[in-house]
Order: structure tokens, then C-alpha cells, then sequence
């Protein structure tokens, strides 16, 4: 008897042994499984399907790995993503239609985790692009057709070479909020002086004529007293003083019968010079 309970004793001792010994292998195991799994990147998004506000405004938020850099593409914003993982990215839509925005999630060596949400644009934010986009084509024509119309004024006073058709190209331009002067000085500089060169060929000519119209008058016999008839007698109709060519510059405040002084002269009929409040130069009248 005594053999069996000592027999027992020693087999007992030995297997409290084994386990005292194999518990620290065991943990040992454990810390080692543990050490070696992978940090992996979180990233949340509190919704999917996101609204924008009136002005096209909207919100992503969420959760990720803490510090974590997070961005969209369009438009493409970032932000970094605070201790707790917490996120909030803000920008407006690019246009008036719903997109698929992507959200990325970054961080140092983790691998990046991307996911897709959908941004649909306010209904009022939709007819404020529209609006835009309506009259900014509006303006796109309404410049295209003042171009048009003043090209088509300027082709007209060059082909007649007359003041009031030259008169109505400049006010045409000055006038249109679509053109600017500067881009057509050069052309309208041009047509003047073909004017005033075709005025002074005139001028020329009927001294000319009247020269010789003088000349051949003193060669004529004298035919005395005689009294012409009423037909002979009758003057030729005074010209209209209004349809009288002067000149005038694009600021002053005068007409002039000649160039007496510096800047670019126009030639204008003396009626578009009274219709524009100007007064006779003191110099020239």
C-alpha cells in the first residue's frame, strides 16, 4: 500500500512540473501571434450619399486612423484626420449635375483605403448654374453681334467714304458696352483721312473749275447793256449749312474749319456737330 501511494505522490509531483513548464511556452506562443499581426487603415464615412446646401456647398465626415491623411479628387481637397480619427471635408460641386467623388485615406506605410461617394447638388443651387450659364452664352452672342454690326459700319464708311456713315460707326462703338474704341482707332483713323483727302481733291476741283470757269467768262465778247432774261437772273439755291463738312476730335468740345491744334480731327456734317452740343472754334470762325 504504501508502494501505490508513493508511486501516486511521485507521478503527481511530476505532472505539477510539466504544466509549470510548459504555461511560459504557451504565453511565450501567444505575445509572438500577437506581435505580428498588421496594423490596417479604417476609414468611415458618416453618409454615402451626400446633399449640398443652396450655395453648392457640401460636408464630408467620418472616422479614420487617427492622423490619418484623408482627400477627395473633385474638387480635390484633403484634410488630416485628428487623434481620434475624426474627419470633415468641405467644397463645392463643380457643376450642376450629381458626381462620384473618391475618398482616400493615407497614412505613412499602411496601405491606402479608398471608397466612392455620390454628391448630388441642391435644386437651387442647380438654377443659380443655370442662370449663369444662360447669360453668359447671352453675352457671348450679344458681343459676337455688336462685332458683326460695327465691322459691317465700318465696311460701309470706307466703301462711301462719307462723314455721316464714319459718324455713325465711331458713336456705334463708343456707345456698345461689348467694344472698345481702341480696338477700332486705327480703322477709323484711316477712313478720316481717306475723307479728308477726298474732301480736299474736291475742294481743288471746283477751285479749278472755277477758275477756268473765270477765265473763259473774260474771254467772252461784252454784249453791253442788254438785260438778261428772269430765267438768267434766277441764283442757284443756297447750299444747306447743316449738310457743311467740319472737323471735331472724339473729346473736345469744339468744330473746327481747319486743324489748329494737336490731337486726331474727325470729319463730321456741322448738323452731328450741333447734335452733340458743340460750339464753333473761336480760332477757326
Amino acid at each position: 500500500m504504501k508502494k501505490i501511494l508513493l508511486t501516486l505522490s511521485l507521478l503527481l509531483s511530476l505532472n505539477l512540473g510539466l504544466a509549470a513548464c510548459s504555461a511560459p511556452v504557451e504565453e511565450k506562443k501567444e505575445t509572438a501571434s500577437e506581435s505580428t499581426q498588421v496594423e490596417k487603415m479604417k476609414l468611415q464615412v458618416d453618409e454615402t450619399n451626400i446633399k449640398t446646401d443652396e450655395n453648392g456647398i457640401f460636408k464630408i465626415t467620418g472616422k479614420a486612423t487617427p492622423n490619418a491623411i484623408v482627400s477627395i479628387d473633385q474638387p480635390a481637397k484633403k484634410v488630416t484626420a485628428d487623434a481620434d480619427g475624426k474627419f470633415e471635408l468641405e467644397g463645392q460641386i463643380p457643376s450642376e449635375k450629381s458626381h462620384e467623388v473618391k475618398i482616400l485615406a493615407q497614412k505613412d506605410s499602411l496601405e491606402e483605403l479608398e471608397k466612392s461617394l455620390t454628391i448630388t447638388p441642391h435644386d437651387q443651387y442647380v438654377q443659380k448654374v443655370l442662370a449663369k450659364k444662360e447669360q453668359e452664352e447671352k453675352e457671348i452672342r450679344a458681343k459676337a453681334e455688336a462685332v458683326q454690326t460695327a465691322d459691317s459700319l465700318i465696311a460701309k464708311a470706307k466703301a462711301s467714304l462719307n462723314p455721316t456713315d464714319l459718324a455713325k460707326a465711331r458713336t456705334y462703338i463708343n456707345e456698345n458696352q461689348y467694344l472698345a474704341i481702341q480696338g477700332y482707332s486705327a480703322q477709323l483713323t484711316q477712313i478720316n483721312d481717306a475723307i479728308t483727302a477726298k474732301q480736299d481733291q474736291i475742294a481743288q476741283d471746283k477751285a479749278k473749275k472755277a477758275e477756268e470757269d473765270r477765265k473763259q467768262a473774260e474771254r467772252k465778247p461784252s454784249r453791253g447793256n442788254t438785260i438778261p432774261s428772269q430765267g438768267n437772273n434766277q441764283q442757284p439755291p443756297a447750299p444747306d449749312k447743316n449738310q457743311q463738312t467740319v472737323l471735331i476730335t472724339a473729346t473736345g468740345s469744339k468744330y473746327h474749319a481747319r486743324k489748329c491744334g494737336n490731337g486726331t480731327y474727325y470729319t463730321a456734317t456741322l448738323a452731328e456737330a450741333k447734335s452733340k452740343n458743340l460750339s464753333p472754334c473761336s480760332k477757326c470762325y
